[in-house]
């Protein structure tokens, strides 16, 4: 081998040119540098023109003002000028600085009620506590109310101002003992933030040009004619005969109904052969619960679509009945069901889990009440037998407390889980 080789190997590392680094930039958009504070904080500084001690002076007590001199001496004369401290230079700072002795309505929560409000010894007024306070009010404010030798005063049902009968109830106190114990109570509940409709300085419905007390008043007669309209569409508005029957069948009240959750998730045309031809008629399958451990189904058919679906809804209501709920979220281990050649399978699920079935069973569960679920329909899907399959397994349910019984045995014993699993 020859010696030459290795040192003209040597001799190429001092020649070999470095690679050109990639210039290949990371980013699509060109480099910019940092740019720098606009300066909308230096108008802020704390700079001492003679003024703030007057208006200090006129927030503050004397010891307060030399805490705040002493204070400036420490602090850098700079430092809130040049942007380093809580001053902010973006455009969304605000403009103003506060100072702390008044509170905002939308910013700041209203202040909890003093320690001397509180009465350990305030309680409801009886009845006739109560008819002497009516009564006392009403002699004081006789006049306004246009009572008594007052009467012959009033030029009308309107001439009696809405401000005199404030008074006359705020006159008339429902407890015993102090006043503000009553109006303005100690709670050590935290203030609810205002809505942004009482933290406004003018009523909503103020115009241009237009007093506090007229728009004030245009709002009143709204409000007032809007409840009119509801109340005689209300009292118009009478129950149909086979809405009675479903309140005198079921014992529920229009407004117990009408919290139920109710729907129609099959719709379809069926027909009749006759020897007349075939009669098509509209047919809806409806289910009802109440969300807490209550459903039903209802089917019905009509010459018209309303009549068959209110039909169908009105026999799911009747229909409804009880299921049991593990937890009030599942149901009691794994169920089947079967209508027809529809199979399917429910399965319990730990919480948080969701309910992840099809649509059909999604609606049945959340009308029941049942948060948590998966299912597996087997076979055919038929939507009708679906439905029924579902409502046939989730009515099949066995109840631990059933079976603990006829083994002799306590419900922990069944479970096997004492003192909350920690045993």
């Amino acid at each position: 081998m020859s010696l030459g080789r290795p040192s003209q190997c040597v001799f190429c590392l001092f020649k070999r040119s470095a690679r050109a680094p990639s210039r290949r930039a990371i980013h699509s958009t060109a480099a910019v540098r940092a740019s720098k504070s606009n300066g909308g904080a230096k108008d802020k500084g704390n700079g001492d023109d003679g003024t703030d001690s007057v208006k200090w002076e006129n927030y503050y007590s004397s010891e307060q003002v030399a805490a705040i001199r002493a204070a400036e001496k420490v602090i850098p004369k700079g430092k809130f000028s040049n942007g380093v401290g809580p001053w902010r230079s973006d455009p969304w700072a605000p403009d103003y600085v506060d100072n702390y002795t008044e509170i905002d309505p939308v910013i700041d929560k209203p202040r909890r009620a003093p320690l001397e409000n509180l009465d350990d010894d305030m309680r409801p007024r009886t009845r006739e506590e109560l008819q002497d306070a009516i009564m006392e009010a009403a002699e004081k404010h006789k006049k306004a109310l246009k009572l008594g030798e007052y009467a012959e005063m009033a030029d009308g049902e309107d001439d009696v101002t809405e401000e005199a009968i404030t008074k006359f109830i705020q006159d008339v106190r429902l407890t015993v003992g102090k006043e503000e114990a009553e109006f303005s109570n100690l709670t050590a509940m935290a203030p609810s933030v205002p809505s942004p409709s009482e933290a406004r300085s003018q009523p909503c419905g103020e115009k241009r040009g237009q007093g506090k007390a007229e728009a004030q008043q245009e709002l009143n007669d709204g409000a007032a004619a809007s409840r009119g309209r509801r109340g005689a569409d209300s009292s118009q508005e009478e129950a149909s005969p086979a809405l009675l029957r479903l309140m005198q069948m079921t014992g529920y009240n229009r407004e117990q109904l009408a919290k139920l959750r109710v729907k129609s998730i099959i719709t379809h045309r069926v027909a009749n052969q006759t020897r007349l031809g075939k009669i098509r008629r509209p047919y809806i399958l409806s289910i009802a619960g109440n969300g807490n451990g209550m459903i039903g189904i209802g089917e019905g058919k009509a010459e018209e679509m309303p009549e068959a679906k209110l039909q169908s809804q009105y026999r799911a209501i009747r229909n409804m009945q009880p299921i049991l709920r593990y937890e009030k979220r599942t149901i009691f281990g794994d169920l089947k069901g079967k209508v027809g050649a529809t199979e399917l399978e429910l399965y319990a699920r730990p919480p948080g889990f969701g309910l992840r079935c099809q649509q059909y069973i999604w609606e049945i569960c959340r009308c029941a009440g049942i948060h948590d679920l998966a299912a597996r329909v087997t076979r055919a899907r038929n939507p009708m037998n679906t439905v029924k399959a579902t409502v046939q397994a989730l009515l099949s349910q066995k109840d631990p407390e059933d079976i603990a019984r006829a083994r002799g045995k306590k419900m922990v014993d069944v479970r096997r889980v004492y003192y909350a699993g920690q045993v």
